[in-house]
């Protein structure tokens, strides 16, 4: 929540909006607020708020609003990357679309996730490594997404 000390007015905006007051402005350039805007920045997602599949990245695409930003920064993003950040949000979405064909797909996507979940937590139980499992490959049975690799920080799991 920000605070305008002036009026005393409160609103939301989203913090890299912010700007410390200075006099000369620090000698900051276009290059180097250019290399800063995206270093280590998160932002929540408030909703998602439409959908579509893009037929030249063949995929699926949600409209996700951010928190903190206006609505005319709304962007699409794939919607497995979504899945994977805010799996709650988009299942609410998915459910309450009511596009037979969306919700097929985070199925689909879903059970990928779900399978690679499976496969490490045998992968990391004391019993897999006593039983001398290969514990740099590991197979799992086919997904969704056949022949796709899911990188899981140093390891690799196969699809």
């Amino acid at each position: 929540m920000i605070c305008q000390l002036v009026s005393g007015a409160e609103y939301e905006d989203h913090a890299t909006r912010l700007k410390y007051y200075t006099d000369y402005q620090l000698n900051i350039t276009e290059e180097i607020l250019a290399f800063v805007a995206g270093q280590g920045m998160e932002i929540a997602v408030t909703e998602v708020v439409d959908h579509r599949y893009n037929e030249a990245r063949k995929r699926w695409e949600l409209n996700i609003l951010w928190a903190g930003l206006h609505s005319i920064e709304d962007s699409w993003e794939s919607a497995e990357a979504m899945l994977k950040d805010v799996p709650n949000i988009v299942k609410e979405y998915v459910d309450a679309s009511g596009s037979d064909l969306l919700q097929q797909h985070i199925s689909q996507a879903a059970a990928v996730v779900d399978s690679v979940i499976d496969c490490l937590v045998k992968l990391l139980s004391p019993s897999a490594v006593d039983a001398g499992v290969d514990t740099q490959r590991v197979k799992h049975p086919p997904t969704a997404l056949p022949g796709a690799t899911v990188d899981v920080g140093l390891r690799h799991v196969y699809a």
